[in-house]
């Protein structure tokens, strides 16, 4: 299930927030994106000091990437 495979997530962003690969934006900035690989969806996120934000969740089965 979806929030279980994101909820397993969070606990492994406490240990290593940088385990996404880079992404950069349309503005230039780089994010991290992430897939989750059972429910098949791109998590993209920043991270700040010892914050997390995610930015959008992303279907992977998409033909297009999130406008960022």
């Amino acid at each position: 299930m979806f929030s279980d495979e994101l909820t397993l997530q969070f606990v492994c962003w406490k240990t290593n927030a940088n385990i996404g690969v880079l992404y950069e934006m349309r503005t230039g900035d780089l994010v991290r994106r992430l897939l989750l690989r059972r429910s098949e969806y791109h998590v993209y996120y920043a991270v700040t000091d010892n914050e997390v934000s995610i930015l959008v969740v992303w279907g992977a089965r998409r033909e297009h990437s999130p406008k960022l």
